[in-house]
């Protein structure tokens, strides 16, 4: 979805081009703008949970921060609540840099997603852990008179086995195919644990020619059992089958700490 014309025209009316994304420039008030709008709604939704109504928290000002993004510093007025219980999401209270600001704030809004939508992605991708994985999908191919393959790239939360707090929530976010820069535009900048199989795109996220802070994979049993599973099938393979039952060990274990915190689970 397209930025609305006029809207650009409203946005860059005696503006000098040279400066729109030189230091200060419109570039910069956008980020300024998008950010301190999903961090009031993100202060809005912690305030209306019931635990906060109860306690009587609200609103209390806001401090300013200053954050490097991609391509410079912006000084946002980050809002406060009177408890001092508010962490925001999307910069979180001692966080001074945004991985790939410009990507993941400017390129959503120009898809057309609202300040709810984005703040919901970027909650997902501001979890310590996730899983990762794509899916093939048909879509229409206008003018063939048939369809052609796309592909779903998902990211997803779900702490509950392990006793987290956060409810569960998942991404979509659809690609053309499978190359590497589709992974990068789903969890470019992701900072923590993905969980995924061993699909090479996962394996740069994390590979050392990345200069920012790395990712850790933790791969699939479901994926890594698949290959023991095939060989043992055949009856021939007895190191594939004790490999099996291995796993199945592991599988019985996990089933008994399901749910539980982490400090149970150890």
């Amino acid at each position: 979805m397209a930025i609305d014309k006029d809207l650009l025209d409203r946005l860059l009316a005696g503006r000098d081009a040279r400066e729109l994304f030189g230091s200060g420039g419109l570039l910069d008030e956008l980020k300024k703008a998008l950010s301190e709008r999903i961090l009031s709604a993100e202060l809005d939704d912690h305030l209306a949970h019931e635990e906060a109504l109860e306690q009587g928290n609200r609103r209390n000002g806001t401090s300013k921060k200053t954050v490097l993004s991609g391509t410079s510093q912006v000084t946002l007025a980050i809002p406060r609540d009177r408890a001092g219980t508010f962490d925001p999401k999307l910069i979180g209270k001692y966080q001074r840099r945004f991985p790939e600001f410009d990507d993941k704030i400017i390129s959503m809004y120009a898809r057309g997603m609202s300040v709810r939508e984005i703040r919901g992605h970027l909650e997902v991708l501001s979890s310590t852990r996730i899983f990762a994985d794509e899916t093939t999908i048909k879509i229409l191919d206008p003018g063939r008179g048939k369809t052609k393959q796309g592909y779903f790239w998902v990211a997803a939360r779900d702490d509950r086995a392990c006793g987290g707090a956060d409810p569960p929530a998942v991404i979509y976010q659809y690609a053309t195919g499978r190359a590497k820069r589709h992974a990068d535009a789903l969890l470019g900048g992701y900072r923590g644990l993905v969980q995924c199989d061993g699909y090479n795109a996962y394996k740069q996220l994390a590979g050392p020619a990345r200069d920012d802070a790395p990712v850790t994979l933790a791969f699939c049993w479901s994926h890594v059992r698949r290959g023991f599973y095939d060989l043992a099938k055949s009856g021939t393979s007895p190191i594939a089958t004790e490999a099996l039952r291995r796993i199945a060990a592991l599988y019985r274990i996990e089933t008994e700490i399901r749910g539980k915190d982490p400090a149970e689970r150890l």
